[in-house]
Formats: C-alpha cells, sequence, structure tokens
C-alpha cells in the first residue's frame, strides 16, 4: 500500500504526484461472487403439499386412486423443480470455480 508522492509547486501551487512502479502495488480487487437467486416458482414449488385425505374412516377405492393420482402428480412436479434447482446450482458451481481460477 506504499506509494512514493512527489510534492512540487506549479504556479505556487502545491501538487502531489504518484510515481508508478515505486513502492507496493494497490492489490487486485476482490471478485464479487453473486449466486442466482432461487426462483419464486421453484419455491412455491417446493411448498406445495399434497393435502392429507379427509375424513376418519377408511377411503373408498376411488379415494385411494385419487390421493395416489395426486401424489404421483406432485412427485413429478417436485422432480422437475428439483433439476431445475441442481442445474442453476450447477451453473453457479462452474461460474464460481471459473471466478476463483481467475478467468472470469
Amino acid at each position: 500500500m506504499l506509494r512514493c508522492l512527489i510534492l512540487f509547486a506549479t504556479a505556487g501551487v502545491p501538487v502531489l504526484l504518484a510515481l508508478a512502479g515505486c513502492g507496493a502495488t494497490m492489490p487486485a480487487p476482490k471478485p464479487r461472487i453473486t449466486l442466482t437467486e432461487v426462483p419464486e416458482d421453484i419455491r412455491a414449488c417446493a411448498r406445495n403439499v399434497v393435502p392429507a385425505p379427509k375424513g376418519k374412516g377408511r377411503m373408498s377405492e376411488a379415494d385411494v386412486y385419487r390421493t395416489i393420482s395426486a401424489l404421483r402428480g406432485s412427485e413429478a412436479d417436485k422432480s422437475g423443480c428439483l433439476d431445475r434447482l441442481m442445474a442453476l446450482h450447477e451453473a453457479d458451481a462452474a461460474r464460481l470455480a471459473l471466478l476463483l481460477d481467475g478467468a472470469l
């Protein structure tokens, strides 16, 4: 952080002049690391839960099939959301690796 400065006067006004290559140089700026925000649709997907069946007794066969169908659909939706979230993470990790290696 040391710099060589020369003080001289021009037309009676003192002027400081920094000399290049004299003393220690300024450190390189630290890279700015930002991660991608999780999109709201992925957050909503993660919060979406298939409700528990209503009633206290046995479920009818039709209710069982409807519940299984809803659970399968929810599972497929969550798998798609997870795939997108993993892709965002992998892209961030790759960008961070390039940034830390000095390529960016």
